[in-house]
């Protein structure tokens, strides 16, 4: 299995390498003292040109995702040891010292809100890096946002990622469609303004349900999702569970749009695309000043594309509280990194 990571930038650009493999055997004639001659009656026989290897065809098994304000430092690997728990995600910049640790506290609160992911953190000295994690049978993916101790606006770098872990993902009926559900997980960094004069980290928790036709189009497929139910939660995973005037909490202002996307067969991944973070109440609901632009992309995994994983970027001004006075939300810049996992 070919193990390659795909990155994905904030302006979502997604792009592929591979691996290859090594050259042909020696000339099968070139031993002895015949000098690559026939023997006896034999006619000088010329040795034929060997086949060509076939180039291997790219099968990522593994998705990054850079997001930063470049596309410079994307996370290109995770490393999770289930003997020992340790967890070191790679190439993230002044994340200062791996591995991460599991925070035993708030990975408590999110699963006893139904989540199956943990919640890690880097030992800092000089960013503070805030991740989730999750590990299946098939697949591992890990999402992380920075609370910098020098840049108080949106600079900072973090990664997203999901690796394959066995089988191709091949789904096994062609010309059908599948839904996969579960769960959905991020970290989100919040920026300051004259409202919030301190960055501050939440985690986001959801479900999430992927719908896939193989059929049409022609050629690609198509793949599209939501992601639903969303809870937000501070940095010590204690769920915000106050409401507005209408009685919302801030996880239910918003829910995630995963638009069409196509699919590569050749290694069975999901293409970059686009992806909304839609408001759902307040004025401007459903309409485009109540999106958020963002990017995802995916892979499917298992000896018969049993799981579909993927990896969210989205960045812009969203509910992150209730102001207890006025009942409304408080709103600033955010930028969201998440995964999800789903199951057919």
């Amino acid at each position: 299995m070919y193990r390659i990571f795909l990155t994905l930038a904030v302006a979502g650009a997604l792009s592929a390498c591979s691996s290859s493999s090594g050259g042909g055997d020696d000339d099968p004639l070139s031993s002895g003292d015949t000098d690559g001659v026939g023997v006896g009656e034999q006619p000088l026989v010329p040795e034929p040109e060997p086949e060509p290897e076939p180039e291997p065809v790219p099968s990522p098994d593994k998705y990054g995702a850079d997001v930063g304000a470049s596309a410079t430092a994307p996370m290109n690997d995770i490393d999770f040891d289930p003997a020992t728990g340790e967890l070191v995600l790679n190439n993230m910049t002044f994340d200062d010292r791996n591995p991460f640790d599991r925070d035993d506290t708030a990975s408590a609160r999110l699963r006893a809100a139904g989540s199956r992911y943990d919640a890690y953190q880097n030992a800092a000295t000089v960013d503070e890096y805030y991740a989730v994690f999750r590990r299946t049978d098939y697949v591992q993916t890990a999402a992380a946002g920075s609370r910098s101790t020098v840049f108080k606006r949106p600079v900072d770098v973090g990664g997203i990622g999901v690796e394959r872990l066995s089988g191709t993902g091949a789904l096994p009926v062609a010309n059908a469609t599948y839904v996969f559900s579960g769960e959905y997980a991020g970290v989100r960094t919040l920026y300051p303004d004259t409202r919030n004069p301190q960055e501050q980290i939440q985690y986001v928790t959801g479900t999430t349900e992927i719908t896939v036709d193989i059929e049409d189009y022609d050629e690609t497929g198509s793949v599209r999702g939501l992601v639903l139910d969303r809870k937000v939660f501070d940095a010590m995973g204690v769920e915000l569970t106050e409401t507005n005037a209408t009685g919302d909490t801030v996880g239910d202002a918003t829910y995630l749009r995963l638009d069409p996307n196509t699919i590569n067969f050749e290694n069975w991944s999901i293409d970059s695309g686009n992806m909304q973070m839609v408001r759902r109440n307040g004025p401007d609901a459903g309409t485009p000043a109540g999106e958020i632009g963002g990017r995802w992309s995916g892979l499917f995994a298992g000896p018969n594309g049993e799981e579909v994983a993927g990896i969210v970027v989205v960045q812009g001004e969203t509910p992150v509280g209730i102001d207890p006075v006025s009942g409304e939300y408080v709103e600033v810049t955010v930028r969201e990194v998440g995964s999800f996992v789903g199951e057919r």
